[in-house]
């Protein structure tokens, strides 16, 4: 990696963990943080992420969560365009498939071990 584009990534990247985001329990928009990585937050239902998307793009992944991929897999193939077909990543087993305006929607189940941890 050249040293631009080192300098322009550490620019983007959140520094959660200078936010004591990992040490301790804080609110953002009345939710409590509930898991921590130092590329993962989540509060809830919710969670930001700034580590490498899956469609290898800058635009924003919106995913939804599944309690079995697997089948969701099975059901959504027959009914939509399938863009990234179901893997199993670290945090979970995801795919994707097209929306009617053409991007990425990612269904996720997560893994009951994963790289995050609780806080």
């Amino acid at each position: 990696m050249r040293s631009d584009e080192r300098d322009y990534k550490q620019k983007q990247k959140p520094h959660l963990e200078n936010r004591g985001w990992g040490t301790r329990k804080v609110r953002v928009m009345g939710l409590e943080l509930e898991r921590y990585h130092p590329t993962y937050v989540q509060f809830g239902m919710f969670a930001i992420a700034n580590d490498a998307s899956m469609s290898g793009s800058r635009d924003p992944e919106l995913y939804w969560l599944v309690d079995d991929a697997e089948e969701a897999f099975r059901e959504l193939s027959k009914k939509a365009e399938v863009v990234a077909p179901l893997k199993q990543m670290p945090f979970g087993k995801v795919f994707s498939i097209k929306e009617p305006g053409g991007r990425p929607r990612y269904l996720l189940e997560l893994a009951r071990e994963r790289p995050s941890r609780p806080t």
